[in-house]
């Protein structure tokens, strides 16, 4: 099968997680993708508390998660020959993607002004974590301290504590932010024949999912506060304990028929009459004796016998499922969502494939991530023309690498 971007190739100069996950969507989508790393400085998760011994940087779960399809090469930037090499590569492809902060590609001398006369109709992402311009742009961002400046984890949290971390969304937020941007300036560049410059901020790729808060107090001068599981009116509406260590099942109910139906699949018929659930707005006000009561119902099932039984009396209700159910669920395992790959030093493993499918059958994962530098000689050799004997000067001068410089 052909996929929308075979033929499309991608420098990506990305590292950590949210421009990684932007370009492993496009290499699912069929372009090739080459990873530019250095020995001096490889991508910060390649090692994590989950990669330790011997060839430690080739272990990480998340490295290897949002790097598989990719080719890997490896250059010393700050070097001339590291500079002259990636710019020989820029103008035999269609896309350059990074997330350095703003200050570093321009330092570095190879900025958008730098790269174009290279290659004109080249498409450039640009993904800093405070955009390219404006007071913040040298800043350097990750997901905790951009969660915070969003907006969005001032209104995640229960209503008596903290404004909280949003967890593993915020970097994959903007990486699909950052794939579609991709898409968009080369459907631009196809009509047009023009490429062009993207300056995509993560803070505002997060702020972008707070309009609703925002909209909330313009609208109304109402400012929208952190609320835990509620909805306003409706009951129940939260997590409740189920069999096992952390186990959990989210209930919704939001109508009078769903409530009738809730009451009786859990054994209370009586709650219809009681008075304290007697519509929407009594449930809500009573909201924790009802928790504690389904609660008491919840904890002597599991997640999946009580989500299962609700669901059957046609009440929503979801299990909470973690990762080590994942890998096993049959929904997902029917889809062939979850794909096994072979790689050295970390063997077989299953990982989440991308969620399309394409004339009925899911967008394969051929290749796990590279290993370090794994595809030097690829990009020197067969795409560059450079020599043996090139290659091996610059191997011996640290330019390229296979192990980093520890």
């Amino acid at each position: 099968m052909r996929y929308p971007l075979s033929g499309i190739r991608i420098i990506d100069l990305s590292h950590y997680w949210a421009g990684p996950y932007a370009t492993v969507q496009l290499a699912g989508w069929g372009a090739e993708v080459i990873k530019v790393e250095s020995i001096q400085r490889v991508d910060g998760y390649r090692g994590s508390a989950a990669a330790t011994g011997e060839h430690a940087w080739e272990k990480g779960p998340t490295y290897n998660f949002i790097n598989m399809m990719k080719k890997d090469i490896t250059l010393d930037l700050t070097r001339d020959d590291g500079k002259k090499a990636l710019k020989e590569l820029v103008r035999i492809s269609d896309v350059v993607l990074e997330n350095f902060s703003a200050r570093v590609m321009g330092n570095l001398g190879l900025g958008y002004d730098d790269l174009r006369p290279i290659n004109p109709s080249l498409i450039m992402v640009s993904m800093p974590g405070f955009g390219n311009d404006g007071p913040w742009r040298n800043f350097t961002g990750f997901a905790f301290n951009l969660e915070q400046l969003s907006g969005i984890a001032h209104h995640t949290g229960f209503a008596d504590g903290p404004p909280c971390n949003i967890g593993a969304a915020a970097d994959p937020i903007m990486g699909m932010h950052g794939a579609f941007a991709v898409f968009a300036a080369l459907e631009h560049r196809r009509v047009t024949g023009q490429g062009q410059f993207v300056d995509l901020a993560h803070l505002e790729s997060l702020t972008a999912f707070a309009g609703p808060s925002l909209l909330t107090y313009q609208l109304t001068g109402r400012e929208t506060m952190r609320a835990g599981n509620d909805e306003p009116l409706a009951a129940p509406h939260d997590f409740y304990p189920c069999q096992g260590k952390d186990k959990w099942v989210g209930i919704s109910v939001r109508t009078e028929e769903e409530w009738q139906r809730f009451a009786n699949a859990i054994g209370r018929p009586e709650w219809v009459n009681d008075a304290r659930f007697a519509n929407t707005l009594s449930r809500y006000r009573n909201r924790e004796a009802l928790g504690a009561h389904i609660a008491a119902w919840t904890s002597l099932r599991t997640q999946v016998e009580a989500m299962e039984a609700l669901q059957r009396a046609g009440v929503a209700a979801g299990a909470a499922f973690d990762a080590v159910h994942l890998i096993k669920d049959p929904h997902l395992e029917a889809r062939g969502f979850n794909q096994w790959l072979e790689r050295d030093l970390i063997g077989r493993q299953p990982y989440p494939g991308l969620p399309f499918h394409v004339q009925g059958e899911p967008v394969p994962w051929k290749r796990p991530a590279p290993m370090l530098g794994e595809h030097n000689e690829y990009a020197l050799r067969e795409l560059l023309g450079r020599s043996d004997a090139e290659t091996a000067r610059l191997a011996a001068a640290k330019i390229i690498g296979r192990e980093p410089l520890l």
